[in-house]
């Protein structure tokens, strides 16, 4: 009888004689379809922002004596969002093997939208093969990342005092790099100085393997000086020594001399007999000033008002 393979799904019809005997059976033999073993692996990381990627690959295994054939599919699908996408066909002739086990191309897998997103594999099948699916996998896009800033809506301080505020920048959506602090819209004389400039917000490595953001902050100490007004009083004896006693170390002109000698008389005159008094600072006027104190990272920028007032 002439050999004939047996595939898988075909109904076969035999015929068996007995040596020396006339006896025939037909016997039907039914090769059922097998069903590979879709799977789908976590990617390194389960927690991204919109706008970045997840790299999603595949593998399927068949059976030894025929390899699955035609196309591989993995969809996502967010139900909060009620967002699909889909990595299109990805054919298993474009493919690696090892062990038996297929490993077709790779899906990038980058989204505008934030959800959780569940995604699987799935295989449709062939002529040896049933449809398959892999195990669901579940990944969360979030939105943009991003930073706030906490500060004291107000302050009171006391002319010529200074007063320490603390300054937190938060995390949002996993955001993680360095945070620059600067202050403007100060008064006449006065001072805000964060201890450190520049925060850094960082995260550990498991934090990208949550399906939920991360909370980080990192904080700075803000210093507000203000300045004391102050009056100086010089009494005239001072005067003299200063100007007649170094002049007449130098032999010069006495011309300059006596202009100066001039100039000091008319100030003494105008001082009164108790000596010279002079105002060197009003000090920071007293009143209410809107600090602005802003973080800056990149492309992105908060502000946020500190409304001062000094008594």
């Amino acid at each position: 009888m002439k050999k004939k393979a047996l595939r898988l799904g075909t109904l076969f019809l035999l015929s068996v004689a007995a040596a020396g005997a006339q006896i025939h059976a037909n016997v039907t033999v039914n090769v059922a379809q097998a069903t590979p073993t879709i799977t789908l692996p976590s990617p390194p990381v389960r927690i991204v922002n919109v706008g970045q990627t997840f790299t999603w690959q595949a593998s399927v295994q068949g059976v030894p004596a025929a390899a699955p054939s035609g196309d591989i599919l993995i969809s996502a699908n967010a139900a909060n969002t009620l967002t699909s996408m889909s990595s299109g066909p990805i054919p298993l002739s474009a493919q690696s093997s090892s062990g038996g086990v297929l490993h077709p191309n790779p899906w990038a897998m980058k989204t505008t939208v934030s959800g959780l997103f569940t995604v699987q594999a799935l295989y449709p099948g062939d002529t040896n093969y049933t449809s398959a699916t892999s195990a669901p996998q579940q990944v969360e896009v979030l939105p943009p990342a991003d930073f706030s800033i906490d500060v004291p809506a107000s302050a009171n301080i006391k002319q010529g005092q200074s007063i320490s505020s603390v300054v937190t920048v938060h995390s949002i959506n996993n955001f993680t790099g360095t945070v620059h602090l600067t202050c403007t819209g100060l008064g006449p004389l006065m001072g805000c100085t964060p201890s450190l400039r520049a925060l850094v917000l960082s995260l550990p490595a498991s934090a990208y393997q949550q399906l939920t953001a991360t909370p980080a902050s990192a904080s700075s100490n803000l210093a507000i000086t203000t300045t004391a007004a102050t009056v100086t009083t010089v009494s005239s004896g001072l005067f003299l020594f200063l100007f007649s006693g170094g002049f007449r170390r130098k032999r010069k002109s006495k011309r300059p001399f006596a202009i100066v000698l001039a100039l000091l008389g008319s100030m003494l005159v105008l001082a009164g007999c108790g000596g010279l008094r002079y105002l060197q600072s009003n000090g920071t006027p007293r009143g209410t000033y809107r600090i602005s104190l802003t973080g800056t990272s990149g492309s992105l920028t908060h502000t946020r008002f500190i409304d001062v007032t000094v008594d």
